[in-house]
C-alpha cells in the first residue's frame, strides 16, 4: 500500500467491484466451475503451445541435421541434387554405423588385391566394437593388412573432418583389437 489518504485508490476500487456485480456472469449460478474451466482451458492452452514450440524446435533440428547429411552426401558424390549416384546406390547397400567410410574405402580400392582373410581382418575394424579400453594391437598378419589399414584410417579421418565441419557427429575411429585373431580365425586356425 502506498501512503497517502488513498481516497483515490478506494474510489477505483469502489468502481471496479460495482463494475464486476454488474456484469452478466456475476449472477451465473455456475459461475465457480465456469472459472475453473477456464482455468483449465487456459493451462492447457499453455501446455500445448510449449508442446508445439517443442516439435518444432527437433523437427526444426532434425531437418537442420539431414541438410547437413545432404550436403556431405552431394560433396562427396553419393548424391546429385535429389538423385542418387551409383556412389550413392552402393552405399544405400551397405548396414553398418561406418557405411560411409566404407563406401569411401571400397570406391579408393583401399581393399583391392586383399586374400580372404586379410580382407576378413581390415573390415573387421570397422564392425568392431570393444566392451572395454583395449591395448592397441602393435602385432599386424603382413604389410598387406597394415598398408590396408593405413589407407582405411586416412580415409576414415577426411570423413570424419567433414562430418565435424558440417556439425555432424563424426564417424567412429576403426578398431583394430580383432584384426590379429579374425586373421588367424579366417585362415582356418
Amino acid at each position: 500500500r502506498r501512503r497517502g489518504n488513498g481516497s483515490d485508490e478506494d474510489e477505483e476500487v469502489l468502481r471496479l467491484r460495482a463494475a464486476l456485480r454488474a456484469h452478466p456472469c456475476h449472477g451465473c449460478a455456475d459461475r465457480e466451475a465456469h472459472m475453473r474451466w477456464a482455468e483449465r482451458r487456459a493451462r492447457l492452452q499453455r501446455d500445448t503451445d510449449d508442446l508445439r514450440r517443442r516439435i518444432e524446435g527437433r523437427t526444426g533440428s532434425l531437418g537442420r541435421r539431414f541438410d547437413r547429411i545432404c550436403r556431405l552426401l552431394e560433396h562427396r558424390g553419393y548424391l546429385s541434387g535429389d538423385e542418387t549416384t551409383p556412389a550413392g546406390r552402393q552405399l544405400a547397400r551397405i548396414w553398418s554405423e561406418s557405411d560411409l567410410v566404407i563406401a569411401e574405402c571400397l570406391r579408393a580400392g583401399a581393399w583391392d588385391g586383399l586374400a580372404p582373410a586379410e580382407l576378413a581382418a581390415v573390415v573387421s575394424t570397422m564392425l568392431y566394437e570393444p566392451r572395454r579400453d583395449e591395448h592397441l594391437v602393435d602385432r599386424m598378419p603382413n604389410d598387406a593388412v597394415r598398408e590396408a589399414l593405413a589407407t582405411t584410417v586416412r580415409i576414415w579421418a577426411r570423413v570424419a573432418d567433414d562430418e565435424d565441419e558440417l556439425g555432424l557427429t563424426p564417424s567412429r575411429e576403426p578398431e583394430m583389437g580383432l584384426v590379429w585373431a579374425l586373421y588367424r580365425w579366417a585362415r582356418g586356425e
